[in-house]
């Protein structure tokens, strides 16, 4: 079986689970919880959640941001719309994820992802698999990555690193972001959550992206995102995202060595 078959079998099985958990009724769901990686930069369950009765979740969301960044490095020229639909259960996302350029009216990426969340000790640790589709750009070869998040919870905020090597077409490529986070509930029932974070990447990587030839802490970035969730479980959650470079040589590089972005983000959770 090639890989594209495989992908193909992933999403049936995915779409046979949604219509088994949709069909288990809103009473059976349980609310699902994404922070750290990359959205969150690491998702999961904590360990009071897997103590609970294993139930399956769902949720879909759009988000629009004013431009596609990914590790920081700016994709799109202007907005875009990102769509996701997720189902969780038993300690497992599966997640689709779609990229549309609002200026070019096109859909120009999508994504697959399944991630395992376990706690050992005191650590988080999230085991995830992506791949990236590229449908509207031959030139842009499709490819996976392996990713490994581990987490320490404190009593006020979290240390996190996140590792993502690419295991298909760009071999030897790794990102590692070390990272600390802050999350809060505000007296009307919202959760403020930031992040800071130091980004280490490959030569590979550098190469690859960023036309620099050599390892390198590439970036800092900083997060800030207050969501709201009603009773029904739909949710809007303004953000901001900031990235600048620090090494130097790679600011003798890129044309802007600072990136910013902001967006909003409405979904539902059931």
């Amino acid at each position: 079986m090639n890989i594209r078959k495989i992908e193909y079998l992933f999403l049936l099985v995915l779409y046979f689970i949604m219509i088994y958990a949709c069909g288990a009724g809103p009473e059976a769901a349980y609310a699902f919880g994404r922070g750290g990686a990359k959205d969150g930069r690491a998702g999961g369950e904590s360990g009071a959640e897997e103590d609970a009765p294993s139930r399956p979740s769902i949720g879909f969301e759009t988000d629009y941001i004013s431009k596609y960044v990914w590790y920081g490095i700016p994709l799109s020229d202007g907005a875009v719309a990102q769509s996701s639909l997720w189902l969780e259960n038993r300690g497992y996302t599966y997640m689709i994820y779609g990229n549309f350029d609002l200026a070019k009216r096109v859909f120009d990426q999508y994504n697959l992802y399944i991630s395992k969340s376990v706690q050992a000790g005191r650590i988080e640790a999230e085991f995830a698999l992506q791949s990236y589709h590229f449908p509207r750009d031959e030139e842009a070869l499709s490819t996976r990555e392996f990713i490994l998040t581990l987490t320490r919870p404190f009593k006020n905020f979290d240390l996190y690193v996140s590792q993502s090597w690419d295991i298909q077409t760009y071999k030897g490529s790794y990102i590692a972001d070390f990272g600390i986070s802050f999350e809060r509930e505000t007296p009307r029932g919202g959760v403020f959550k930031s992040s800071f974070y130091i980004e280490y990447c490959s030569r590979i990587f550098n190469e690859l992206n960023l036309e620099l030839s050599k390892p390198a802490f590439d970036m800092a970035g900083s997060e800030f995102s207050y969501t709201y969730t009603r009773k029904d479980g739909i949710y809007i959650k303004p953000h901001a995202e900031y990235y600048t470079a620090i090494d130097k040589d790679l600011k003798d590089i890129v044309e802007k060595p600072d990136t910013f972005s902001y967006g909003i983000t409405v979904g539902k959770t059931f």
